[in-house]
């Protein structure tokens, strides 16, 4: 079983709505699932965007790689700078976002898709 579908519905559906913005312009787009997170990539190429689901919240917590000044910019959604760490997750997936509601899933998807698909393309 994976977080994705033991999650709360409301973070499925984050997840799921997230998943089907990007992947409406990125038709190759997959997600695997995984006990932990679910990660969104093209095949053969790396992740680009890792959804942390909640159990008990209509939330989920979004790690993509890109700039957070950036896409900020690009969204308007409070993304934060990951905190410096040694591993190398962190030295990819340097921004974070929470979503709480479906409103923040349009301008995140475009967030995603203009700085950190560009970044995972290199």
């Amino acid at each position: 079983m994976s977080d994705h579908t033991e999650s709360s519905a409301g973070s499925m559906a984050l997840c799921n709505a997230l998943f089907a913005g990007l992947h409406h312009r990125i038709p190759s787009l997959q997600r695997s699932e995984s006990v932990r997170w679910c990660g969104f990539f093209e095949k053969d190429k790396a992740r680009f965007v890792y959804v942390n689901h909640r159990k008990a919240m209509n939330r989920i917590e979004v790690w993509c790689k890109g700039d957070p000044n950036e896409l900020r910019r690009v969204s308007r959604l409070p993304f934060q700078e990951r905190t410096a760490t040694t591993g190398g997750f962190g030295a990819q997936f340097e921004s974070r976002v929470f979503l709480d509601s479906l409103d923040e899933v349009g301008p995140a998807t475009t967030a995603v898709f203009e700085v950190a698909y560009r970044v995972q393309e290199g």
